[in-house]
């Protein structure tokens, strides 16, 4: 078996909640559609608020209005954690960041994700019976959404 390369990079996602909702990239694979938080790598020298904002626009096809605070911390470690299709040479550090959106610009981004067929809302009181990767995720917009404060920004390689 030939070595692969192993990559280490950062990704910055979006928790955008509105009206009890929350906004998901929608992807798929053998076993159905699944959903994941908009946002992805960074870039070499690009500021982590600027790829926010990019990501942000490739996928969801609008910017972050505003953004309010790191709610979570999380390392991928492509080799040890249940995600489809994991790439397991691939270490990344994962920065979730609570943000406004203006509902009405969302739509499916220019350079949508790979394996992205669209976004959705999800109405938060579903989100336990939803395939959302990461599922650690679920408890800190849980929180957003009571108005609790959120502990332990570092979650490590929580799945």
């Amino acid at each position: 078996m030939k070595n692969q390369e192993r990559i280490k990079r950062n990704s910055c996602k979006a928790i955008i909640i509105d009206d009890n909702q929350l906004l998901c990239v929608k992807k798929s694979d053998e076993t159905g559609p699944y959903f994941v938080i908009p946002g992805g790598g960074q870039n070499w020298g690009e500021e982590l608020e600027k790829t926010l904002f990019r990501e942000c626009k490739e996928e969801i096809g609008t910017e972050p209005k505003e953004v309010l605070n790191l709610v979570c911390i999380r390392e991928f470690l492509g080799n040890k954690q249940d995600f489809p299709n994991a790439n397991k040479n691939l270490h990344q550090i994962e920065f979730y960041w609570h943000c406004s959106i203006d509902r009405n610009k969302v739509n499916m981004g220019e350079n949508p994700d790979s394996k992205q067929i669209g976004i959705e809302w999800i109405n938060i009181k579903e989100i336990d019976k939803t395939r959302l990767y990461p599922e650690i995720i679920k408890d800190r917009i849980k929180k957003i959404t009571e108005c609790k404060k959120i502990e332990n920004i570092y979650v490590g390689a929580a799945n």
